[in-house]
């Protein structure tokens, strides 16, 4: 079963919005439509609790709809977790657990496709106040070999504090990264920027001590996420102006985060 904000080959005239704080979701949670249908407004996906998708079959959340012929017109923005307050007395919380990815874009489709505002096109956001994620996190979309899922506005990727579960095979990470950009194929066409400002960890799971964690023995080190990308997974950057289009990665302080690597471009 999917959770889906638009319509199912059927589009919504003004926004879409859709909320999961409870309950089970194993085919996925869309902003925008299914197979096909444009949202003419904005489209706003919360997950503040329950479970999508399953250890053994996950399921991705989408900012944007699932299939090619389908579009958000203005913003999309996508929240894990919540946000009670404002500047430093802002707390954060989320009890989700989501076996699977996390975009600000679509599945194949394209967003931020109203640009009537002075030429200007609306803006993805994602948003990680809290919750757990057994995947990666991704401003852009989901693209395949023949198809580039397009992001024509800017991108904010913003980590509070939600848990990103880090795996690796043969040395490698799989999970436990966010890119600011698109996986597989298709690009934001806007600015982007990755900004984290708190990483935590998981249960269990032994955090180094200060001292340690200044040393440059790498067995002296553990870390809460495995990477950070300005760009995309195998996926290129390429914005429509080269002079003000860029990548930006902002790591604020050291105390309350830990990565294993950080990059301004992609994997």
């Amino acid at each position: 079963a999917q959770l889906v904000g638009g319509g199912n080959a059927a589009g919504v005239t003004g926004a879409a919005a859709v909320t999961l704080t409870n309950g089970k979701v194993t085919g996925g949670v869309y902003g925008g439509c299914n197979s096909s249908g444009t949202i003419g407004g904005n489209a706003l996906v919360t997950v503040t609790g329950g479970t999508v998708g399953a250890n053994a079959a996950h399921a991705n959340i989408h900012g944007g709809g699932y299939g090619q012929q389908t579009a958000v017109s203005g913003d999309v923005t996508v929240n894990i977790g919540s946000v009670t307050g404002s500047g430093n007395s802002a707390q954060y919380s989320g009890s989700a657990t989501i076996y699977g990815d996390v975009y600000g874009g679509s599945a194949l489709g394209t967003v931020n496709t109203d640009h009537s505002n002075g030429g200007t096109y609306n803006k993805t956001s994602v948003n990680l106040y809290g919750g757990t994620i057994d995947g990666n996190v991704y401003g852009g979309g989901l693209g395949d070999a023949n198809t580039a899922a397009l992001v024509y506005g800017d991108v904010d990727v913003f980590q509070y504090g939600a848990i990103l579960i880090a795996r690796y095979s043969q040395g490698l990470p799989s999970s436990g990264m966010i890119f600011g950009c698109n996986n597989v194929n298709g690009t934001p066409k806007g600015h982007v920027r990755v900004g984290v400002y708190k990483t935590t960890e998981t249960t269990g799971q032994q955090r180094s001590n200060a001292e340690n964690r200044k040393t440059n023995n790498e067995s002296d080190h553990t870390y809460e996420m495995a990477a950070v990308f300005g760009g995309g997974n195998q996926a290129a950057y390429i914005p429509d102006n080269l002079t003000t289009g860029s990548t930006e990665v902002f790591i604020n302080g050291c105390d309350d985060v830990s990565i294993h690597s950080v990059y301004g471009g992609g994997n």
